[in-house]
């Protein structure tokens, strides 16, 4: 942990800020955590486990989060920004109505995830695996999906504008994308 304030734990500091700013949390377990409104700005985030923690509304700009688990997290309405998330695992967490832009899930796992009424504009999958997870009215616009696994989900009404799924080379046009979220690609 380097993230400090006399004598307070990284929890106790997390819960009493409105912003973080080029901080550096790592090899922290943090529960039950009301974390809504905060700015966590060029944050570097390693090897933490988060479990029924609250991030509504919170802005991430230039963040870094490596190594992490979030588990029963609520991420809606958060804002996340020129974001790099590597190794990371999701399980049962909420993304709805958050956007997302210029990021990267690289070798990330998503399992039970909800990103309903998301949006996601010019980012990158990367070697991960969406689980059981849904995207009803979704707008997925210049994304690509590298190596991505999908399994059949429940979605409707998702767009995808400007489509870029590349796995094993292939590249397909919004039908397919559309196809894929929905039935999988196992």
């Amino acid at each position: 942990m380097l993230i400090s304030r006399a004598g307070l734990t990284t929890q106790e500091v997390l819960a009493d800020e409105f912003s973080v700013e080029n901080q550096i949390i790592f090899n922290e377990s943090l529960n039950d955590l009301n974390l809504t409104g905060i700015n966590f700005n060029e944050v570097k985030i390693n090897n933490c486990l988060f479990i029924r923690s609250d991030f509504s509304g919170d802005k991430f700009y230039s963040t870094e989060i490596n190594k992490t688990e979030f588990s029963n997290c609520d991420f809606t309405n958060c804002e996340l920004h020129d974001i790099l998330f590597a190794d990371c695992i999701f399980i049962d967490c909420i993304f709805e109505k958050s956007e997302f832009y210029d990021y990267l899930f690289n070798v990330c796992n998503f399992l039970n995830a909800n990103m309903n009424w998301a949006y996601h504009a010019s980012s990158r999958f990367n070697k991960s695996e969406i689980r059981h997870s849904s995207f009803n009215n979704t707008i997925i616009s210049g994304c690509h999906f590298s190596d991505t696994l999908f399994d059949k989900n429940k979605s409707s009404n998702i767009k995808v504008l400007e489509p870029q799924i590349n796995n094993q080379n292939n590249v397909i046009n919004e039908a397919q994308t559309i196809e894929l979220l929905l039935s999988g690609n196992k």
